[in-house]
């Protein structure tokens, strides 16, 4: 193959390309400099088209042909480099590799099927460097990167030996992430952000194709998609593209809103702030003898930089950071470098990781394995006071004056505005106004989304809400509307059953269900259930009973069917002493022990022991202090224990989280004036 990669005589003086070996001579006066000006034409200005007819699988297309059409695949591309180079007297070679088989080359037999490839080996002041011009976007800052091909093979007249090329960390990372937070008003409200991600290398040419070749929502469109994948759902506005020819680099931004990160976790709300450390995955299968020798391969060299900078509530009082917030290691294959820092109420993160492509020795694995696993386990997380502010503490006037809800309904109302006829961003700003208490906004929202998009979940979700508001006729008529659309949909049966017993036709409810246990099959169990529910919710408590104890026969050892029972039978105060029984075995056979315990204290209640009412009902808010029927059942407790200030506290929560739950409790003949 020598003689096809032989430059001599390539490139005519006075020619095109000899114009340009002199412009690139002007511009730099070192041989690096040069040979990577030389390496930024070949990757810029030659498009990319593989040629695989007529001798193209093997010979390469002359430089001039090259230029004149503006393409060429790795061999011409490969020979218009070292055309370029050797014109400016550096010292290159082309080199063979094989893309995805590389470290299977050192075992094969010589062959030209054993390589899929070709690049460009330069020695610069002894240094080598190793040129791709099928890449994209390289300038001098990445001069020193290592392609993923572990070995190669210098083409020569005189014949050589494999090559192993040693790969390391790129110099810049492949996603360069930076992310402005505001989560500074309650730990339980979306967290809205601004958002810039540098892009470099292929992901950076992709998105410049996109933006030369998309319309404008189209382009929208693959911005957000790229965030969502790094940032989560969410809904995103003010989507930018913006290239920098210089860097090779293109930068995109956004503004943004995502689903609260903060979770419940041993009764504190948690927040992890970091991301790389968890994106590491390292479970090599090694559990059959004959497999414990395989190392196990590294991703190629590639990086990502993640800086988070987050604005936290009171200033940061009382909020503290878990793990350990600074680490510089090597996992896995993986160099992970980062710091974490809390002050005046600004958490700032500073992480990077790098792909260092090679191996790891099977010798390794377990002493890896452990070092992830420590690592992740060690990974910071933000702990909020155990007093930290929820969204029902927030008064109206700070709603108003706060900047973390301000820039949610900015971004709400302008992903609308942007797109009127796209569903996602009526339904997430309702979701969002329920949270906050503004339920006619949201209606008006739940209303947009049936008209553009009607389904049973569009019209499950405005029942809801118009039972929220106390409008029963529009919440039926919602259900209907959803069961219209899927005559099988037990969410939608359900709500209508539910419904017209609400308006005192428990009879039709009744029977709508009877319709649907009366057909059989695997949903016959959980439409028994609902019946039973229905009965019990508004008064048949005997039936109801018989109904949970053929279900308990059918399945025994239920929790969620002891529960129910337990609930029925408290809140129709009848059969009590076996309720506490029934509550009691729930509890212990649950995962989660909340709706037993809420239920047990019911029961509680109604045997007028409310010092063990009160007691569950702590444990049930401690883990889950939005449960409004908890809420306002403690308020009920409190009052009758005459602590009348901490029962009002209780009841205006309560009716916050849910306008409803004062109906709901009268049903059962338990009112709080």
């Amino acid at each position: 193959m020598a003689p096809l990669y032989a430059t001599q005589g390539m490139i005519d003086p006075g020619s095109a390309l000899a114009l340009e070996v002199a412009a690139i001579e002007k511009a730099s006066n070192t041989p690096l400099g040069r040979a990577q000006l030389a390496l930024e034409l070949v990757q810029d200005k030659i498009r990319y088209l593989a040629v695989g007819m007529d001798g193209g699988n093997y010979l390469p297309q002359k430089p001039a042909k090259t230029w004149e059409v503006r393409y060429g695949d790795c061999k011409a591309k490969s020979l218009l480099l070292l055309a370029l180079l050797h014109a400016m007297k550096i010292d290159a070679e082309p080199v063979l590799a094989n893309v995805g088989m590389g470290d299977f080359v050192v075992d094969r037999l010589p062959s030209a099927a054993a390589f899929n490839h070709i690049l460009v080996r330069t020695t610069i002041d002894g240094e080598t460097f190793w040129m791709d011009g099928t890449g994209s976007g390289s300038r001098m800052a990445d001069i020193r990167d290592t392609p993923p091909f572990y070995h190669v093979l210098p083409v020569r007249a005189d014949g050589a030996a494999l090559v192993r090329i040693e790969t390391h960390a790129n110099a810049r990372p492949m996603l360069d992430l930076s992310v402005d937070a505001d989560e500074s008003t309650s730990v339980d409200l979306p967290s809205p952000f601004q958002a810039t991600a540098i892009l470099h290398g292929p992901a950076a040419a992709q998105i410049i194709l996109a933006k030369n070749q998309l319309g404008e929502k189209e382009q929208r469109e693959a911005v957000q998609s790229l965030f969502q994948t790094w940032l989560g759902q969410g809904q995103y506005a003010d989507a930018a593209i913006i290239p920098d020819s210089k860097t090779g680099d293109v930068t995109i931004r956004v503004r943004g809103v995502t689903t609260t990160p903060w979770v419940t976790e041993d009764r504190r709300r948690k927040r992890f702030v970091t991301r790389a450390v968890n994106a590491v995955s390292f479970a090599p299968d090694r559990s059959k003898p004959n497999w414990s020798a395989i190392p196990v391969a590294v991703r190629p060299p590639s990086g990502m930089r993640d800086r988070l900078r987050l604005k936290l509530p009171v200033n940061g009082q009382g909020f503290s950071i878990d793990g350990t917030p600074d680490m510089k290691e090597r996992i896995a294959g993986f160099d992970i470098a980062r710091t974490t820092k809390l002050e005046g109420g600004i958490v700032t993160l500073d992480e990077r990781i790098d792909s260092l492509g090679g191996e790891v020795p099977a010798a390794r694995i377990p002493a890896e394995r452990d070092a992830v696993a420590t690592a992740q386990a060690r990974a910071p997380r933000l702990v909020a006071p155990a007093d930290t502010r929820r969204r029902w503490d927030i008064a109206v006037a700070d709603m108003r004056s706060s900047s973390q809800i301000g820039a949610i309904r900015a971004i709400f109302d302008k992903v609308i505005t942007d797109d009127p006829d796209e569903v996602s961003g009526y339904v997430s700003r309702a979701a969002f106004l329920e949270g906050v208490g503004d339920r006619r906004a949201a209606f008006a929202d739940r209303t947009r989304a049936v008209e553009i998009a009607p389904s049973v979940e569009t019209y499950m979700a405005r029942s809801n809400a118009a039972y929220q508001l106390g409008d029963i006729k529009a919440a039926l008529a919602d259900g209907e509307s959803a069961r219209a659309l899927d005559p099988s949909s037990a969410w939608a049966t359900g709500r209508v059953a539910f419904m017209k017993a609400e308006q005192g036709n428990l009879a039709e409810g009744v029977s709508l269900l009877d319709e649907r246990i009366a057909l059989g099959g695997e949903m016959r169990p959980a439409y028994l259930n609902s019946k039973a529910e229905l009965l019990a919710e508004y008064g048949k408590v005997e039936d109801a009973l018989a109904i949970f104890d053929e279900l308990i026969i059918q399945k025994p050892g239920s929790p969620s069917l002891m529960n129910q029972r337990c609930w029925a039978k408290g809140t129709r105060s009848v059969m009590l002493d076996s309720a506490v029984k029934d509550c009691t075995t729930a509890i212990e056979l649950s995962n989660d022990t909340s709706a037993a315990l809420d239920s047990r204290a019911m029961v509680w209640y109604r045997l007028e022991r409310y010092d063990q009412a009160l007691a569950d009902l702590d444990a049930v808010l401690a883990a889950n202090p939005g449960q409004s029927d908890s809420r306002f059942l403690r308020a009920v407790v409190l009052k009758a224990l005459h602590r009348d200030a901490d029962a009002a506290v209780d009841s205006a929560i309560a009716r916050r989280l849910d306008p409803s739950v004062d109906r709901r409790y009268a049903r059962f003949g338990i009112k709080l004036l």
